[in-house]
């Protein structure tokens, strides 16, 4: 499947860090919806959507998440698409002191974020992040990278807007992405985008990524440096077999 990428359009955006995979599923007669491909599927198998890390998000970004993953769907108009979004407060550990007044920071976590049209669903689990799944051997017990935490104002607006789902996508106002090394699917599917730019943009990427490890010289530098080279050849390798 193919991997795109989002991030604002703005003077001080936040670049991609965290990889989702975008799960598409289609209602049954009965109403239960059917994942188009299994969750424990190889991740490349997967539609794959790069956006910033949840610390940086505003409800810009959410924004242009949600038409991006209206994207994914077959073609419909806004109006008759729905946005669904489920969050739940984390639960504060251990008791409050006797007297102790001051307030709890507002934590929010399990949040699914989702647009639905035509008998077609496609959504992500925010939680989780997938960047480095394709390069894990069998066996690998280490804890995958964390995708960051909600602020406390995106995490009282999601909850808000969880209260209140579904709401309709046309209601949601559309943000632009910003120029990336790879495409969004919006912008896929409008046409508008060069894929000649974008192979040459991703084998530039690929080159810096090489020269940065060939540039290293103490070994935590070197694994960094080979992990970004890998992942920038696995995006060449993407592109060249989606074209």
């Amino acid at each position: 499947m193919s991997t795109y990428a989002v991030a604002l359009d703005c003077p001080h955006t936040t670049m991609p860090d965290v990889l989702w995979r975008v799960i598409t599923s289609e209602r049954e007669t009965s109403g239960r919806w059917a994942p188009s491909a299994m969750l424990h599927d190889d991740v490349l198998q997967q539609h794959r959507l790069w956006v910033p890390r949840l610390d940086a998000w505003t409800l810009d970004t959410l924004r242009l998440v949600l038409h991006e993953l209206a994207a994914f769907l077959p073609a419909h108009d806004p109006i008759e698409a729905d946005v669904v979004i489920e969050a739940a407060r984390r639960r504060q550990r251990g008791r409050r002191r006797p007297g102790d007044s001051s307030r709890q920071p507002l934590l929010i976590e399990h949040v699914s974020i989702a647009v639905e049209a035509r008998g077609w669903r496609a959504g992500v689990w925010t939680d989780e992040n997938a960047r480095d799944e394709d390069q894990r051997q069998p066996g690998d017990l280490r804890p995958p990278p964390s995708a960051g935490h909600w602020s406390e104002p995106m995490g009282a607006a999601l909850l808000d807007l969880a209260s209140k789902s579904p709401l309709s996508l046309a209601a949601v106002g559309i943000e632009h992405s910003y120029r990336l090394s790879l495409p969004s699917r919006r912008d896929v599917v409008s046409g508008d985008f060069d894929a000649s730019d974008v192979d040459s943009e991703l084998v530039d990427h690929a080159a810096k990524a090489l020269r940065a490890l060939v540039a290293s010289t103490q070994p935590h530098h070197m694994a960094r440096s080979l992990a970004a080279f890998r992942r920038a050849l696995d995006l060449v390798s993407d592109e060249e077999r989606d074209a």
